[in-house]
């Protein structure tokens, strides 16, 4: 049998889980979850990334897993409906295989080269454990470890209670009558921005000069140009780029992405050629197609890139590793790419298309025709869906902005406007 440790029990270890013994019948799959539960990201109880109202970016049908839709008609859940999907994705299509095993509770602490294997360290409640595998697939995510500016003058006499990462957003109450100043212009940054609106006495987005906004005039929201420095004097003011000094801010929203992380791995060596000795480890080198680590072929990792469709990129890169863990890869192909730039996990659409379907390509060229598990194939169908969800999102979130004014105007905190969300 082949053994595989899978670190993470969200959407890429069960994705990686259920392909994996799917197209292996000498595979067998440990999971190893930090929390009392699989969802990784998307359980709220582990205080993760999430906050407390909150629906997905994506439309149900571009999100769901291959041939598992999400119940119920909401174009786009909320967590919670996403948390049950994920639950329910493992109840029904993985738990059942006896090839497949899941530790919850069990924090990984060590992951090391031991002669031809892997040895992982878990701690839980029946303290420390060590198991072998012949591979690894590093699935743990990469919105744990907050990245915060720290080259701003006078950040440093900010206070810590008057500033948080947006990992660390709950709820929009907590800034009842305040002035904030949200910096970024993902998607958490708007959802944030358009929360505490409903609660705030006034709302700052701070972007880059060639950002994207679309605020209405009636929003308390004001678009605002990159900090230059800040003071924690009287007038608690925020300077920017442009000359404008905005005065008496309460607090400080940083919406400004994450590093990756890997906290658990112990060869120096792998970790120095993985970030290259970075001081800010916002990138991941030497790896093949974004997934497998060239210098070591039985090390994986899922879900690196940004901006993409996670659920069923999950799947098509598992398809991935299977191929390599069943050597129909040839080695000579899995070579790091010939330039490697700190921005090259992003992958904005469409670059995020022509990535699936170059990994479809590659599953065409290597994998077996008889396949037990085939992921999705990014036809022209589903690449008119990945470029109309775009669009949909956007209207929709026109739709949150002015319910958000309008609770705004009554006094009440924010809330998912009432109807199916489409």
């Amino acid at each position: 049998m082949v053994s595989v440790g899978v670190i993470g029990a969200g959407p890429a270890g069960l994705a990686t889980a259920r392909v994996l013994v799917a197209n292996n019948k000498a595979a067998k799959v440990d999971l190893f979850e930090a929390s009392d539960k699989v969802g990784g990201v998307w359980n709220y109880e582990s205080n993760t990334a999430m906050y407390d109202v909150l629906e997905t970016n994506l439309s149900n049908v571009l999100m769901a897993y291959e041939g598992f839709p999400f119940a119920g008609r909401k174009r786009f859940p909320t967590r919670q409906e996403v948390q049950q999907y994920l639950e329910s994705y493992w109840e029904s299509v993985i738990k059942p295989n006896d090839r497949v095993r899941l530790f919850t509770n069990t924090r990984v602490t060590g992951l090391e080269k031991v002669g031809h294997g892997w040895e992982i360290t878990g701690e839980g409640a029946h303290g420390v454990t060590l198991h072998q595998y012949d591979y690894v697939v590093v699935a743990n995510g990469h919105f744990s470890k907050p990245f915060v500016p720290c080259n701003i003058p006078g950040l440093e006499a900010w206070p810590q209670a008057s500033q948080c990462h947006s990992r660390d957003y709950k709820k929009c109450t907590q800034f009842q009558d305040l002035n904030v100043v949200i910096v970024g212009n993902g998607s958490s940054a708007t959802d944030i921005a358009t929360q505490i609106s409903t609660t705030a006495r006034q709302v700052y987005q701070s972007v880059k000069p060639d950002a994207k906004t679309n605020w209405p005039d009636n929003s308390i929201v004001e678009v605002v140009s990159q900090i230059e420095s800040v003071a924690w004097d009287q007038e608690r003011s925020v300077h920017l780029i442009d000359g404008t000094v905005l005065k008496n801010i309460d607090y400080i929203i940083w919406a400004t992405g994450f590093y990756y992380d890997l906290p658990f791995l112990r060869n120096d060596k792998y970790r120095s050629d993985l970030f290259r000795a970075q001081g800010q480890q916002k990138h991941l080198y030497s790896l093949y197609e974004h997934i497998v680590y060239t210098g070591d072929h039985t090390l994986f990792f899922s879900l690196i890139p940004a901006n993409i469709v996670p659920f069923p990129l999950a799947e098509l890169q598992a398809c991935v590793i299977d191929l390599c863990i069943a050597g129909r890869i040839p080695e000579s192909e899995i070579v790091s790419p010939a330039i490697e730039e700190p921005t090259s996990h992003f992958l904005p659409t469409p670059k995020d298309i022509e990535y699936y379907q170059h990994l479809q390509g590659i599953l065409d060229k290597y994998g077996a025709a008889d396949a037990a598990f085939k992921p999705r194939n990014w036809t022209q169908k589903w690449v008119d869906e990945r470029l109309s969800s775009a669009e949909l999102k956007a209207q929709r979130q026109k739709l949150l902005v002015q319910w958000a004014i309008e609770l705004h105007a009554r006094g009440q905190p924010y809330t998912l406007p009432p109807g199916p969300g489409s």
